[in-house]
């Protein structure tokens, strides 16, 4: 039960859709990553750098960062930042040097292309049955889906995660419920392809600071000030 509960927890946060939307970005610019990424590995017991196993770590955390659910990817198309070779390293260690990062740019682009293939999926997920596809293995399965069918279950699962917790509201209130709920979630995916630059770069740098944070280790992380307040 309690898995259960913070599952359900995660439907809401990990894809944020409850929170406003400045918790999901800090005043942060590229350079900003560079001297903060610059301070923590100074004071970490372990990185004093971003060497190639740092390097793997952040692009792992940064995926997650997007698609905390797994409900976006499939396995193949992330396997080069999953595994990344010899170049992507090299050039994920020079970013946090000078505050370049193509790498998790071309991460973003793939992942507005997942995003417009999720709205098709949905809607096929939403004609499968419940009782068959919200199995606790599959949340716990920590692997991306292998193939659409996979993909698509993981999803049917998420919705019928976000039913079970709609279902909690009177009648009268879960209409308002359901319409918050869509809104803040395409607001959060919003934030990462803004047409303001500035905001954009405010929004992917937040992100990166995070992934930075955590693939320390797992006691690290990095929060925006409302999150801290």
């Amino acid at each position: 039960m309690r898995f259960f509960i913070s599952i359900l927890f995660m439907v809401f946060i990990c894809i944020g859709q409850v929170f406003p939307k400045s918790v999901h970005y800090a005043d942060v610019e590229y350079q900003d990553v560079v001297a903060k990424s610059r301070e923590m590995l100074e004071q970490h017991a372990s990185f004093h750098e971003v060497n190639d196993e740092l390097a793997t770590r952040i692009l792992e955390r940064f995926l997650v960062e997007l698609d905390p659910l797994k409900i976006y990817f499939l396995q193949s198309e992330i396997e080069e930042w999953l595994h990344p070779s010899p170049l992507i390293l090299q050039e994920v260690q020079i970013g946090f040097l000078n505050g370049s990062f193509p790498i998790f740019k071309k991460i973003l682009n793939d992942f507005s292309i997942a995003l417009k293939r999720n709205e098709t999926l949905e809607k096929i997920a939403g004609t499968y049955p419940k009782s068959d596809y919200v199995r606790e293995k599959y949340l716990k399965n920590n692997q991306w889906a292998s193939d659409i069918e996979q993909l698509l279950i993981r999803i049917r699962m998420v919705q019928v995660l976000e039913e079970s917790v709609l279902s909690r509201f009177e009648p009268d209130m879960r209409q308002k419920a359901l319409e918050r709920f869509e809104k803040r979630k395409k607001m959060a995916h919003e934030l990462l392809f803004s047409s303001d630059r500035l905001e954009r770069e405010k929004v992917i740098s937040t992100m990166l600071l995070k992934a930075f944070s955590q693939a320390l280790d797992s006691q690290s992380v990095y929060f925006t000030p409302v999150e801290a307040n």
